[in-house]
């Protein structure tokens, strides 16, 4: 199911994939980590256990997809603490190419999102940061 999501996410372009008793269930696109708040909040039920396939993970949206309840991912680009906090979680991952973090848009610094993941070791909490932090911007 791995392959189905991979396939998907880069013969498609997309975001994020999400796969389930072989079926592709959701195939968005967006940026940052909101597709994949946005797939926990509106699909929850579709997410747990499912396979994805993910463009760009950070520990923010590793954090969502441990939340989610996945049971394994494919990332394009992954950075070292993704890495690290989906090993925490025993959440089997595969990737094209690590980096040491996500960087913003100008590439100045490390993007906004990732930065507010870091408010706690608690995942909960790290993602009521984040989720706090897209309100300040008008993201969700």
């Amino acid at each position: 199911m791995i392959e189905l999501a991979k396939k998907t996410l880069i013969d498609g372009g997309y975001s994020a994939v999400v796969v389930k008793d072989n079926k592709v269930l959701h195939a968005v696109m967006g940026t940052g980590v909101y597709p994949v708040i946005k797939l926990y909040n509106e699909h929850p039920e579709d997410m747990k256990d499912a396979i994805v396939a993910d463009k760009i993970i950070g520990r923010a949206a590793a954090i969502v997809y441990i939340l989610c309840g996945i049971k394994e991912i494919y990332c394009h680009v992954i950075s070292q603490p993704g890495i690290e906090i989906l090993d925490k979680y025993g959440i089997k991952h595969s990737q094209h190419s690590i980096v040491p973090r996500i960087d913003n848009r100008t590439k100045t610094d490390m993007c906004p999102m990732e930065k507010s993941s870091f408010k706690s070791d608690d995942i909960h909490e790290a993602y009521a940061a984040m989720i706090e932090f897209g309100k300040s911007v008008n993201r969700l």
